[in-house]
């Protein structure tokens, strides 16, 4: 898949297709002499959803967090094995970028992966807005932003789900001072 995004409307549709998608910290650079802000997802492939397939795995209400559980499949529905959704690495790159801030990221924690929420357009800026209160903002005169999958996708029974937003903005850390990332 190829998009590219000129404007707020088509920057909603981007969002529609990278919503859940995971970012290492370690997988985003900004090269300020090409005004390029690069990242590369693990994009869940929404828009492979079988048309009769797992609706109840769909509907299935948010469960309780297991305490024991791993950070990374906190976030994910297990279903039935034979259910195969599929993920994709998945470049971002920005065009015409002159300034990159972080919140609530810090770029040495290379271990660290966030997921996205969605991506947002105001006042010449554009959001990247991750769980757990953190985001991107991106200063640019205009909107050119290219998405394109690399590599043949894989097969993951894991389905993104999507808890209560009101409990998590409450369990989320306090944001960090803003900063420009590191080359």
């Amino acid at each position: 898949m190829k998009l590219r995004a000129r404007d707020a409307e088509d920057l909603g549709i981007l969002a529609a297709f990278l919503q859940d998608a995971i970012l290492p910290v370690k997988e985003m650079v900004y090269l300020p002499k090409e005004r390029r802000f690069v990242l590369l997802f693990n994009r869940f492939k929404w828009e492979k959803l079988p048309k009769d397939g797992p609706v109840a795995a769909l509907e299935m209400p948010p469960e309780e967090p297991d305490p024991a559980a791993d950070e990374e499949d906190a976030s994910f529905h297990e279903v039935d094995e034979s259910t195969v959704f599929e993920r994709v690495h998945c470049a971002l790159t920005f065009d015409g970028v002159r300034e990159v801030k972080l919140r609530g990221i810090d770029r040495k924690d290379k271990k660290r992966v966030l997921e996205l929420l969605t991506l947002e357009y105001a006042k010449g800026e554009i959001s990247l807005l991750f769980a757990a209160d953190a985001a991107i903002r991106l200063k640019a005169r205009k909107i050119r932003v290219h998405m394109e999958d690399i590599g043949e996708p894989w097969p993951t029974t894991n389905l993104p789900r999507h808890g209560d937003p009101e409990a998590e903005a409450d369990a989320a850390p306090e944001a960090e001072p803003e900063t420009t990332p590191e080359r």
